[in-house]
């Protein structure tokens, strides 16, 4: 299967130990992404609707997963979800990074709250 670049994984274009390293920290990557609306002080949409994206990975505690990543990114999130600065407009886990990566045609989707 060739990755975004072309090239064939496992092929003689790829470097065997920067392959094995990227397949390693890929299988563990997660991002948490979704789109929002910028919103004026009385509730209403203005300018573009925007991406975000940010990194982490799982962790199993006690059959409950958690994801992992930078705290501050979610703070301010949720401060300018709570400022009414922004609305979330969907959000979802995407775990399918690396070479040899397989996408079943679904994504984990839901709501921050």
């Amino acid at each position: 299967m060739a990755n975004n670049d072309g090239v064939e994984a496992g092929s003689d274009l790829v470097d065997p130990t920067l392959e094995n390293t990227i397949s390693f920290f890929c299988r563990h990557l997660v991002s948490l992404a979704g789109s929002y609306q910028p919103l004026d002080s009385s509730g209403e949409a203005i300018g573009e609707a925007g991406f975000f994206s940010f990194s982490g990975f799982v962790l199993s505690v006690r059959d409950t997963w958690h994801l992992v990543t930078a705290g501050h990114i979610l703070k301010d999130l949720d401060k300018k979800t709570q400022n009414k600065e922004v609305k979330l407009t969907g959000c979802l886990l995407i775990d399918n990074f690396g070479l040899n990566r397989h996408y079943h045609g679904s994504s984990m989707l839901f709501m921050v709250v």
